[in-house]
């Protein structure tokens, strides 16, 4: 078994930001919320870089709504900056940025 040892800072790194929200952005670039983290994308970067770097990071409530089609089902939504931490992960499906 392989085993990975002090890979946060490779994770928070401003570069592998940039990478996750490359792939976290792909296929939404019309939706609102992408165009208005996109206008302000680095100091959004950056922001979110320096609340990972200092460990002040918190994430935001998820939001849910009731899709009905075709059974009715709950749906939990996460914020942006979250999908933006998922993707930059080496853990997670998204996260080969840094291994």
């Amino acid at each position: 078994m392989k085993s990975y040892t002090n890979l946060y800072d490779e994770i928070i790194s401003f570069e592998n930001l940039i990478l996750a929200w490359q792939k976290a952005r792909k296929g939404k670039t019309k939706k609102l919320y992408i165009i208005e983290f996109e206008k302000e994308l680095f100091y959004n970067l950056m922001a979110l870089h320096y609340e990972l770097l200092y460990q002040t990071y918190k994430p935001k409530p998820l939001k849910t709504f009731i899709l009905r089609d075709p059974k009715t089902r709950k749906i939990w939504i996460t914020a942006w900056d979250v999908a933006l931490c998922f993707c930059s992960c080496p853990l997670e499906n998204c996260g080969q940025n840094v291994l």
